[in-house]
C-alpha cells in the first residue's frame, strides 16, 4: 500500500518498522518541533543539539507527544531513548503558524541513498567522514565533527537536484528541503530501507527517484493498470547513484493518486503532493507489512526434470534469516508448476543443513523413509511446527511412472516470521564506583526495531570508554542476543560511560565513575644518592609514590620508611601517602655507606624501593673503611 497525509506540513505515516533507539535528523532552519511516539514499551527520551541536551520527554507505551526543542540550525537532532520510538520533525517560523521541513526522523546509518529535491544536508551524532557520490559522476568529502552538520552538493529546485550516495565510518543522517515551493522535508534512506514497489497515495506533481544500482530500470502504472511511463537509470558502475525522473517540473498533478512504481532494482522515490506542493516520502509497499523487510524468502529459478521411470530429485540451497527466526510461516509452488497424470511431485524439508530430511507425521516431524516425499498442502499445514534453530532447504523429489509424462517445477516460496535488523543495543547496569585495572562486567542486548534479541548475531561488538581506553576492546560473541565481556578501564574520570557498536547501532551505558585500583607498585621519586655530614639529616628528603596498574596516584596509604645499613634513622618511620601519592621521610645517615628501603606494611607482593647515601665524618672519602663510598 501507500499512505500520506493530506495535510500542508504532513508526510506519510511513519511504519513502525523503522522505530529505532537513536533517531538523527537535520535542523535546517527556524524553529524546531519534534512529536514523538512509542509504539513498543515505554520510553525515555532525551533530545540533542549535537551533544547538548535540551529537552526529555517519557511515553507511556503506545503514547504520542509533540514538543518544541529548538536545535541550533545546521546542527544535527539528535533523539536518544531507552526503547525504539518513532519522531516526526517540522519547523516552524514564528509569529507564523505554517509548518515547514515536516520528515519523518531515521535511524542513523554508514551507507544512505537519496536525491536532492532542493537542498541536501547530511548531519552526524559522532564526529566522522562522508563520502559524496553524485548521479553526475562527481565524488567529494565532507568531514562533520559531533553533532554537527554540512550542506550536500548537487542542489537542485523542484525535484531537479541529484541524486547522492552518502559513505560514512559513522552513522549519519541525511535529508532535503525547500525544493522551491511548498516547504517539507524528505530523509534520505539507508540501503535496507529500499525498496522496488510504490504506490503513490495523492495526485503527484513528479517522482524523483535514486537508485543504488547501475542501469535499474522503473515503470510507472496508472491507477487502470496501463503503462504512464518507463525510465531507466545510467549505468556508470557503483557508488555513482542513478537519477530518474517523472512528471513535471512545474506546478500540476499529471500522476494520478493510486498510481504504480515497480523497478527492477532497490530505490529511494519521493513524491510532490500536487495539491500543497509539499515533497512528501514514498515509503516501498513492504515497510508497512508486520514481517522483517525485505520480505523474508527462499525462491529459486525454474527447474524441469525430464527424466526416466522412477524418482529423481532437485535439492535447493539452505536459506538463513540474517538475524534470527521467530516461526516459519508457510510454504507453496509458485509460477509454472505442474504435476500431469502419471507422474509425482512431493517434498522433504531439512533444517540441519541437509543432514537430516524431514516430512511431515502426526503432531510433528519425522525423519524420511528413501524416496517418501509429502504433498505441498502438507508440508505448508506442518511447517510452523519446525525447530527455529536455523536456516532452511528443500528437497523435490520428481517422479514418473514410465518416463513419458514428468512433473514440472518452477518456483518454491518459503515465508518466515524473522528478527529484524539490529535497531537497538543495550548496555547493562554497572556499579559506581569502579576501579581502575579492576575487571568488571559489561552486558551487552542486541534487539530489532520491536524489542526482539537479535538472534542471529554471532559477532563482536566495539567497545570504547568516554574517558581512557578498555581492555579488550571487543566484547565476547553474542549469543541469542546477548553477550556478557569482563573489562578493564585504564584511567580515573567521574561520568564516564561505555559505548558499544553493532553493525552501526549504537548503545552506551549509564554515567559511573572510575577511581583508583589497588596498589600496584611504589615508585622512587627522588632523594637516592646523597651524601652529608653524619648524623646529620640530608639534604632532601626521600620520597616514593604509591601508584595503581594505571599509574595512577594513589592517596592514603600507609608507607614504612627503614634503614637497612648504616646506623642511621627515619624521621618517621612510617608516613601516609599525599593525594599525589607521594609519601616522604628524613633521613639522618650514619657514617660511610647507607642504605634505607620505603615499602608497604604487610603487602610482600609490592617491592619496595631501595636508598643508597654517604655519611661523612671529615675524612677523605675511602681512607679506611672500603665501604665508605656510596654503596655502590
Amino acid at each position: 500500500m501507500g499512505a500520506a497525509a493530506t495535510c500542508d506540513g504532513g508526510d506519510a505515516p511513519a511504519p513502525a518498522a523503522i522505530a529505532a533507539a537513536t533517531l538523527v535528523g537535520i535542523a535546517p532552519r527556524y524553529n524546531d518541533r519534534f512529536c514523538v511516539a512509542a509504539p513498543f514499551r515505554d520510553a525515555s527520551v532525551e533530545i540533542r543539539d549535537g551533544a547538548a541536551v535540551v529537552a526529555t520527554v517519557a511515553l507511556a507505551a503506545g503514547g504520542t507527544q509533540c514538543l518544541d526543542a529548538d536545535v541550533t540550525t545546521g546542527n544535527a537532532a539528535v533523539l536518544v531513548a531507552d526503547a525504539p520510538i518513532l519522531a516526526y520533525h517540522y519547523s516552524l517560523n514564528p509569529p507564523a503558524v505554517a509548518a515547514y521541513d515536516g520528515y519523518n526522523m531515521l535511524a542513523p546509518a554508514v551507507e544512505l541513498l537519496g536525491a536532492n529535491t532542493g537542498t541536501g544536508y547530511v548531519a552526524a551524532a559522532e564526529a566522522t567522514t562522508v563520502r559524496v557520490d553524485l548521479s553526475d559522476c562527481t565524488t567529494t568529502t565532507l568531514a562533520l565533527a559531533a553533532g554537527g552538520a554540512a550542506a550536500l552538493p548537487g542542489n537542485g529546485t523542484q525535484g531537479g537536484g541529484l541524486a547522492v550516495r552518502l559513505t560514512a565510518d559513522r552513522p549519519i543522517a541525511a535529508g532535503a528541503y525547500a525544493d522551491g515551493d511548498g516547504g517539507e522535508a524528505v530523509p534520505f534512506f539507508p540501503l535496507s530501507l529500499l525498496g522496488r514497489r510504490f504506490v503513490v497515495p495523492l495526485d503527484a506533481q513528479y517522482l524523483l527517484v535514486a537508485a543504488d544500482r547501475p542501469g535499474t530500470e522503473c515503470v510507472l502504472y496508472a491507477p487502470d493498470g496501463t503503462e504512464a511511463g518507463r525510465e531507466r537509470g545510467d549505468t556508470l558502475a557503483a557508488p555513482v547513484p542513478a537519477r530518474l525522473f517523472f512528471g513535471d517540473a512545474v506546478s500540476g498533478a499529471p500522476i494520478a493518486a493510486g498510481s504504480e512504481l515497480v523497478c527492477d532494482g532497490p530505490v529511494w522515490a519521493v513524491f510532490e503532493d500536487g495539491t500543497t506542493q509539499d515533497e512528501k516520502t514514498l515509503w516501498p509497499v513492504q515497510v508497512f507489512r508486520p514481517v522483517a523487510s525485505p520480505e523474508p524468502l527462499a525462491s529459486y529459478g525454474p527447474l524441469e526434470s525430464r527424466h526416466a521411470a522412477g524418482v529423481g530429485s532437485v535439492t535447493t540451497p539452505v536459506w538463513t534469516p540474517r538475524w534470527g527466526l521467530h516461526r516459519w510461516l508457510g510454504f507453496e509452488e509458485l509460477g509454472d508448476t505442474r504435476v500431469p497424470a502419471g507422474s509425482t511431485l512431493r517434498y522433504q524439508v531439512s533444517i540441519d543443513g541437509g543432514a537430516t530430511w524431514l516430512v511431515p507425521d502426526v503432531g510433528g516431524w519425522r525423519e524420511a523413509a528413501v524416496g517418501e516425499g509429502a504433498e505441498p498442502w502438507r508440508i505448508d499445514g506442518s511447517i510452523g511446527d519446525l525447530g527455529t534453530g536455523g536456516g532452511i532447504a528443500v528437497r523435490a523429489l520428481l517422479g514418473s511412472d514410465d518416463g513419458t509424462e514428468a512433473p514440472v517445477l518452477d518456483d518454491l516460496r518459503v515465508r518466515a516470521e524473522t528478527i529484524g535488523a539490529p535497531a537497538e543495543l543495550r548496555v547493562g547496569p554497572m556499579a559506581s564506583p569502579q576501579r581502575v585495572g579492576a575487571p568488571f562486567v559489561v552486558s551487552l542486548t542486541l534487539l530489532d526495531a520491536a524489542g526482539e534479541p537479535v538472534t542471529a548475531y554471532t559477532g563482536s561488538a566495539v567497545l570504547e570508554a568516554t574517558a581512557g581506553t578498555v581492555t579488550p576492546a571487543s566484547s565476547t560473541p553474542f549469543s541469542g542476543g546477548l553477550s556478557s565481556t569482563s573489562v578493564t578501564l585504564d584511567r580515573v574520570a567521574s561520568g564516564v560511560r561505555i559505548v558499544a557498536r553493532v553493525e552501526g547501532v549504537v548503545g552506551q551505558s549509564d554515567p559511573f565513575d572510575v577511581v583508583t585500583g589497588d596498589v600496584a607498585r611504589l615508585e622512587l621519586v627522588s632523594g637516592d644518592g646523597q651524601y652529608g655530614p653524619a648524623g646529620q639529616p640530608l639534604p632532601e628528603p626521600l620520597r616514593v609514590r604509591v601508584v595503581d596498574a594505571g599509574g595512577n596516584p594513589i592517596g592514603g596509604i600507609p608507607v614504612a620508611f627503614a634503614v637497612e645499613r648504616g646506623g642511621g634513622a627515619m624521621d618517621p618511620a612510617s608516613a601516609l601517602s599525599d593525594g599525589t601519592g607521594v609519601a616522604s621521610s628524613n633521613w639522618t645517615v650514619g657514617a660511610g655507606a647507607n642504605l634505607a628501603t620505603a615499602g608497604i606494611s604487610g603487602r610482600d607482593d609490592i617491592a619496595p624501593v631501595r636508598f643508597a647515601a654517604r655519611g661523612d665524618t671529615g675524612e677523605t672519602a675511602g681512607d679506611g673503611d672500603a665501604d665508605g663510598g656510596c654503596g655502590c
